[in-house]
């Protein structure tokens, strides 16, 4: 077979509602037959790249990383990835982002070779239409719709739709299927229209869930800070809406989304999470950041069990030492 014809093209994004629009954005304007697409978390960017490195070394044309930044913890191997990416298998090399990057990861990036494209005024689904130029309105309407709900902004009615469209399946498998309707629809309510039914029997499961968080969740005070925190069992509800909903309910500044993988998600109307969630590697933006901790080899152990409350603890330890170093910078 003529290795030239057989060359790949791989998209690399997030498993976010931005994710998989960013992703949509980008098929839509280029040939989504060419490519196929890896859902990934930030920290395990580098992993994802090395996985398509060595599945496709030599066949490899071009990678497209949309919504995901380094951290303190991931940016030299990702930089190793990359630089093997260009000057080893030859592969064009593209970033979509949104998210705030310090100077010397940006450098770093383009330093090898890659094209990077990074604005925060928008969402990565934006970036990606912007820089590829998508005119059509459908581009201008998912902007909007995933901006408002991936930006905190909630500014536009069909995004709760669409992002717990995202939230049903909670697999890649169901992030393809969106995809697809992402990519071979007219205009994004058709995409709704046809999710309509998913949507509803994920807030019926959803309405329940509240509740129980709100009785599960804990409150915690430190310094002038005051922080809930949960951990999160079940997919059925969304990261956002969950923390938007027990900063109401629990009067606080900041909520702590604890997830059994190690990962923690900060949201915030009032305080900077962001400049938190680096404290402890991670990133973001001011009003939405996430980190990934190691969990011990025992609170592991607790979670195979089902007994939290040891995850709960480690965690808001380490949550409590990041919250009293940096305080709440507000953002508004």
């Amino acid at each position: 077979m003529d290795k030239e014809r057989s060359r790949v093209s791989v998209v690399i994004t997030h498993t976010d509602l931005d994710g998989v629009g960013g992703a949509a954005s980008y098929l839509r304007l280029k040939d989504p037959n060419r490519y196929e697409v890896i859902f990934t978390e930030p920290e395990d960017l580098p992993d994802a790249l090395e996985y398509v490195l060595d599945k496709y070394n030599g066949y490899l044309e071009s990678i497209a990383i949309i919504d995901l930044a380094p951290n303190s913890s991931t940016i030299d191997k990702i930089v190793i990835m990359l630089k093997r990416a260009v000057e080893e298998v030859n592969a064009n090399v593209e970033w979509f982002d949104h998210h705030i990057w310090s100077d010397s990861w940006e450098r770093a990036v383009r330093d090898v070779g890659v094209r990077l494209y990074r604005n925060t005024s928008t969402c990565a689904t934006g970036v990606v239409i912007n820089v590829l130029e998508g005119s059509d309105k459908i581009y201008s309407d998912l902007e909007s719709a995933v901006c408002s709900a991936d930006l905190w902004r909630f500014n536009d009615p069909r995004s709760p739709w669409l992002n717990r469209l995202i939230s049903v399946g909670r697999s890649d498998t169901w992030r393809y299927i969106v995809l697809t309707k992402l990519i071979k629809a007219s205009s994004i309510d058709e995409v709704l229209d046809w999710g309509r039914k998913y949507v509803i029997d994920l807030f019926d499961k959803e309405l329940k869930l509240y509740e129980y968080y709100k009785n599960k969740s804990k409150v915690y005070v430190f310094g002038s800070v005051k922080v809930v925190a949960v951990v999160k069992r079940y997919r059925e509800i969304g990261t956002s809406q969950l923390a938007h909903y027990l900063i109401t309910q629990r009067n606080s500044d900041i909520a702590v989304i604890i997830h059994r993988s190690g990962a923690i998600s900060f949201r915030s109307s009032k305080c900077d999470v962001r400049a938190i969630a680096i404290k402890l590697g991670g990133g973001g933006h001011k009003p939405a950041a996430g980190a990934f901790i190691r969990l011990p080899l025992i609170v592991r152990f607790f979670n195979m069990l089902r007994i939290y409350r040891p995850l709960l603890n480690f965690a808001m330890k380490k949550v409590e030492d990041a919250v009293l170093s940096v305080g709440c910078n507000r953002i508004r």
